[in-house]
């Protein structure tokens, strides 16, 4: 970082070849432009001069923001949040045919506002890290966009204070497999359940449960498979506050349908039904049961806590 006469703070990079970099970025500017890209997710390019490129003040290092205390509550959904918009910035790239080719944590920032990512694309892009995918050490050819992937999942793996989820590590074993033809596209990574909200999976499951039953994805949950019982991870009092209108079995649709019928009764449940489930969660707050923010938000978490895999793995069996 230093200080520049004409754009204030800003970002200096240093290249062999200063006339080609700059090329480089005016063309991935117009670039952007064109397909309207979502500019706030790249750190934008303001010039060059003898001395090399100048960028924007970027904000935080990835490395130095995630060593710090993460501002406001729900820090670990803010942290995905962020991690997304690199990813979408990656996504963006290759969906319009281009490639980063370096990626490392040192190309990643986050604003210091603490509301955005924001991707770096340098020019060039050729220096090994531990962030290169195998096969690109070996030198031979190679698939560049799966090289991206797999450095990308490695920067992702590399987040401290991140809480790991069930979600989260499938998908960055996924994204870091050493065989490039089994990585996911960017394509499938920004469509992942680790992205989705609480809310957005809580819907996912209710569309699911109002399916026509001779609708094929019903089919589908019908023969999949739960390994354990479900209804043991259900607090007593739930489970009999549902069963008094209707029997489960235990299979994995049942599960489903008990979820989207809970939610849908919300305000039938007693206050202890509520609280049970919000003990099962582990969270001590004092909370108003009858709010309906909180009863959506405790039964999300109830969810994603007992059955973790459980959205993951319908998503994969129904896409």
């Amino acid at each position: 970082m230093e200080q520049h006469e004409k754009w204030g703070t800003v970002l200096r990079h240093q290249v062999p070849n200063a006339t080609d970099a700059e090329r480089f970025h005016y063309d991935l500017a117009r670039f952007q432009r064109k397909n309207a890209a979502p500019i706030t997710t790249f750190v934008r390019f303001l010039g060059a001069d003898a001395s090399g490129l100048f960028f924007e003040e970027p904000g935080v290092p990835w490395s130095l923001a995630f060593d710090r205390p993460w501002p406001g509550m729900g820090a670990n959904w803010s942290r995905l949040q962020f991690l997304r918009d690199v990813t979408d910035a990656m996504a963006f790239l290759h969906r319009h045919g281009r490639v980063h080719g370096g990626l490392s944590p040192a190309h990643c920032f986050v604003d210091r506002q603490y509301t955005a990512g924001k991707l770096y694309v340098a020019p060039n892009n050729t220096a090994f890290s531990a962030f290169t995918a195998p096969e690109v050490h070996v030198g031979t050819n190679y698939d560049v966009f799966a090289a991206d992937v797999y450095s990308l999942g490695c920067v992702l793996r590399s987040v401290r204070g991140l809480h790991m989820s069930y979600e989260a590590c499938d998908l960055i074993e996924c994204m870091t497999n050493i065989a490039p033809r089994q990585r996911p596209t960017m394509a499938t990574v920004v469509q992942h359940p680790v992205w989705w909200s609480t809310d957005e999976k809580l819907r996912y499951l209710q569309d699911i449960a109002r399916y026509d039953a001779d609708h094929s994805r019903v089919a589908i949950c019908k023969r999949m498979r739960l390994s354990y019982p479900w209804q043991s991870k259900i607090p007593p009092i739930a489970l009999v506050a549902m069963n008094e209108h209707r029997t489960y079995n235990n299979t994995l649709f049942a599960l489903v349908r008990w979820i989207r019928n809970f939610k849908e009764h919300g305000r039938d449940h007693a206050p202890s039904t509520w609280l049970a489930l919000h003990a099962a969660t582990g969270d001590a707050r004092t909370v108003d049961v009858t709010d309906l923010a909180f009863q959506d938000a405790c039964l999300g978490a109830f969810v994603e806590k007992a059955f973790p895999s459980l959205v993951l793995d319908l998503w994969r069996n129904l896409a």
